[in-house]
């Protein structure tokens, strides 16, 4: 059915009755029962003159905080009633003093501003808080350090990908092909674990490829893990991500230096299990 007046995903603040006098035109401060009015210009209210609803603008105005304007001269045995009403709108910046319960969605949109200040904190009880992207939480009024080039944590993500040997065994045979990963902000931490029974290794370097992101660049790291080989012919293996690259390079360190390892100085039966942090591009 209809309703008179605004619709019930309007939620009502406070309902104010005032009795006039004679030849008012408007009405403020105290209800009949010692209630103040309270609402900034142009805010959403229903009037009521005797039962009555009156037409906004035309019968009335709220252009002045607080005050019902513009009414018609009344008499001492008229009513006005005035129903203030919690709305949110492309401009409203909503307070813990405004009060409200939502019951469903509430949705901030607008390509003017639209803001909501929580002075005592945020509880949800479901649900979750979704940022649009290149937007996150803005820790700004924290210290800095002196390097400081960014205060928005705007990413966190995780889930799996499929680490794969691309470099110096070829022709796999994989019995376990398992990798996860968790990033945060521009880190991200992969995982990875995987056997091997049978391929061609050669004389290339070893590389496992297919992590999640891209490297950043001029940065480099490196992994730790465990290496299970049938040839086994390395000493401390040594695991890197090179700048701007989704692949881990094998390398050995020796009393001579680092070398890199080939291929076939793994063979191809082999269990590796790394773990990787580094920063995306």
């Amino acid at each position: 059915m209809p309703y008179i007046g605004k619709s019930p995903s309007f939620g009502v603040r406070n309902r104010f009755v005032y009795l006039a006098s004679a030849d008012d035109t408007s009405v403020s401060g105290a209800d009949a029962n010692g209630a103040t009015l309270t609402f900034t210009d142009g805010a959403y209210v229903d009037v009521y003159l005797n039962g009555v609803l009156l037409k906004p603008t035309t019968d009335y105005n709220t252009t002045t905080a607080n005050t019902i304007a513009g009414l018609s001269a009344l008499n001492t045995s008229d009513e006005v009633t005035v129903v203030v009403y919690d709305v949110f709108a492309v401009g409203d910046t909503v307070s813990a003093s405004s009060g409200g319960t939502f019951g469903g969605a509430v949705t901030f949109s607008g390509g003017v501003s639209s803001s909501l200040t929580v002075a005592n904190g945020l509880t949800l009880t479901d649900g979750n808080v979704t940022v649009a992207s290149g937007h996150g939480i803005d820790f700004s009024a924290t210290s800095d350090a002196t390097g400081m080039s960014s205060e928005l944590f705007d990413d966190y993500e995780e889930g799996t990908w499929t680490p794969a040997w691309t470099g110096g065994i070829s022709s796999p045979t994989y019995s376990i092909q398992h990798g996860r990963y968790t990033k945060t902000g521009n880190v991200c931490t992969a995982y990875l674990y995987l056997t091997i029974t049978n391929g061609t290794d050669g004389s290339a370097v070893a590389v496992i490829g297919g992590l999640p992101f891209t490297s950043a660049a001029t940065m480099y790291w490196v992994a730790t893990g465990y290496n299970n080989s049938s040839d086994n012919n390395n000493d401390n293996v040594i695991v890197i991500c090179f700048p701007g690259t989704t692949s881990l390079y094998f390398y050995s360190q020796g009393l001579q230096g680092v070398s890199q390892i080939p291929g076939n100085n793994l063979g191809n039966t082999t269990s590796q299990l790394w773990q990787i942090t580094y920063r995306t591009a």
